[in-house]
């Protein structure tokens, strides 16, 4: 109970203290939020907040299970996948299931009496009329010296269907400002004219960082790139699927996007296609990663400028419009062409249009990670597959490291392994290249635990030494020919599995250290 306390409000001592001695006894079930209330202000709620309670407590969680039909059972951290569960809904076995979910793991679930959501009218622009949703509404206090002041207005949450239980920016719904008509009420407060900024008020760091901004920056870069990823090797591969001129570059492309888990096992091919593309039921789809960009997006608006902003807007147009039309291969590829071009838009949005402060260098840190994170293991399964040696499986790969007019520019030759290898792995001059991001993403490690004080990354130091020393003249004259050649090449792609593992590592021990809080490891992302 302390421990809720502290949360409600911040270091509180005189809760503690009163709940130590008894002058609180425990609350219950529902009426926790207005009995603390009513301690510290000495007041009643005047609005009722909708009764939810945590059930990692036992007798907490002994009350949500006896009123099970009762009550909507959700996730308790906004990490976990499941959706809200209405009780009401479940069968006795059902129940029993979910029952003992929340036995096993109590502190993943948060229990909610069940609300009458209100219904506002709706324009659908599908159909070109109005239709009902449930809605909820938000409103803002600011405070002052002479205390809060509520805003007129507020932000209101749509419901993304008529039937909708769960108002949810996640499943589809939307929002919009809702604003106040009508005269000023007699009596109410004028707004405060604008105070005198002088220079000694300047400031050239953001004051207010929270480290939730920052992690959702960070994701923000890694779904930028992972977007860009799986946009060029699809359109690498319905390329190569739509002229059918060469079935082994095909095949290699096939099975690097089966090795790294961008493509469906089962089916046939031009379904699994169908499926990385648009698919509902693939948790990797082009269109999965997409939301995910959105929703990150969405996290951080106000870290975006206005255009980068609306770059987004459109991409995410384009998408739904894609849905509707039941497109095929040829207009999926003009789809990809497009989709290339906007995420590179955004790529110079963050190079060009952002604050080099703390959120910016995570925002780069996740585009680095993932960018390397895709080339390692990309060239790693390249490397075992079929088409090692093959001049349209190497032109695929160029392409896919967006480095073909490089590679045309300095070679005037077709594609061969150990200039291809050259340009995409050991090139420090190439920013799609392996050696490069590796030791950028080494740099700004450094940089970054020397900033906030915390241990040295070490796993990748050996690896950027293992890689800047492998002698590509080991596949030009193998001393045992082509068993060497081929020995070579494994030993090369474990060196660049090994990159790709330990940048994932990287990037959970940031998640640890930096967003989750929850011990003496985890540092404050905050700007000082």
């Amino acid at each position: 109970m302390p421990g809720l306390l502290d949360a409600v409000r911040q270091g509180n001592v005189l809760v503690a203290n009163a709940l130590g001695s008894g002058v609180l006894e425990s609350p219950g079930l529902l009426g926790f939020l207005p009995k603390i209330n009513e301690f510290l202000f000495g007041e009643a709620l005047i609005l009722p907040s909708i009764a939810t309670w945590w059930c990692g407590e036992a007798p907490v969680l002994a009350e949500a299970l006896e009123k099970l039909p009762e009550l909507l059972i959700k996730p308790a951290f906004p990490s976990q996948s499941f959706a809200p569960v209405f009780g009401r809904d479940l069968n006795d076995e059902q129940r029993q299931a979910l029952a003992e979910r929340m036995r096993a793991r109590p502190y993943a679930y948060v229990a909610q009496e069940l609300a009458q959501l209100s219904q506002a009218p709706v324009w659908h622009t599908v159909d070109d009329h109005l239709q009902h949703r449930a809605i909820g509404m938000r409103v803002y206090a600011v405070a002052s010296a002479e205390g809060y002041r509520v805003l007129p207005g507020g932000l209101t949450r749509v419901a993304a269907e008529a039937d909708a239980e769960v108002v949810s920016m996640q499943r589809g719904g939307a929002s919009k400002d809702t604003w106040v008509l009508g005269e000023r009420a007699p009596g109410s407060e004028q707004w405060r004219a604008q105070r005198t900024i002088g220079a000694h008020d300047l400031v050239r760091r953001d004051p207010y960082l929270p480290s939730r901004v920052v992690e959702n920056l960070f994701w923000f870069g890694r779904y930028c790139e992972r977007c860009d990823d799986s946009a060029r090797w699809l359109r690498i591969v319905l390329a190569r699927y739509v002229d059918g001129d060469d079935p082994l570059a095909l095949q290699a492309a096939v099975e690097l996007g089966e090795n790294l888990r961008l493509l469906p096992e089962e089916d046939e091919l031009p379904e699994r296609l169908m499926a990385a593309l648009l698919g509902d039921d693939w948790p990797q789809s082009l269109r999965a990663n997409l939301q995910r960009l959105q929703w990150a997006a969405s996290q951080v608006r106000g870290k975006l400028s206005r255009e980068n902003w609306q770059a987004l807007v459109e991409l995410q147009r384009e998408a739904m419009e894609l849905e509707r039309e039941s497109p095929d291969f040829g207009e999926l590829l003009d789809f990809l062409n497009r989709l290339v071009m906007s995420l590179a838009a955004l790529s110079g949005f963050a190079l060009d249009d952002m604050t080099r402060d703390e959120g910016w260098r995570f925002l780069m840190m996740g585009r680095r990670i993932e960018r390397l994170q895709f080339l390692s293991s990309s060239l790693a399964a390249f490397l075992r597959g079929v088409a090692v040696f093959d001049q349209a499986g190497l032109e695929w790969l160029l392409e896919l490291g967006n480095s073909s007019i490089t590679y045309r520019s300095r070679y005037l030759a077709v594609p061969q392994l150990i200039p291809v290898l050259d340009l995409l792995l050991l090139d420090e001059q190439n920013p799609h290249a392996v050696l490069f991001q590796l030791k950028l993403v080494s740099r700004t490690l450094r940089r970054l635990n020397d900033d906030f004080g915390v241990p040295r990354e070490t796993g990748l130091a050996p690896l950027v030494e293992r890689l800047a020393r492998f002698d590509l003249g080991c596949l030009e004259n193998g001393l045992f020919g082509e068993t060497s050649v081929r020995a070579a090449l494994d030993g090369l792609a474990d060196l660049l599995q090994a990159v790709a593992d330990e940048s994932g590592q990287v990037s959970d021990r940031l998640a640890l250290r930096h967003f989750a809080h929850v011990d003496d490891v985890s540092q404050q992302t905050v700007s000082v």
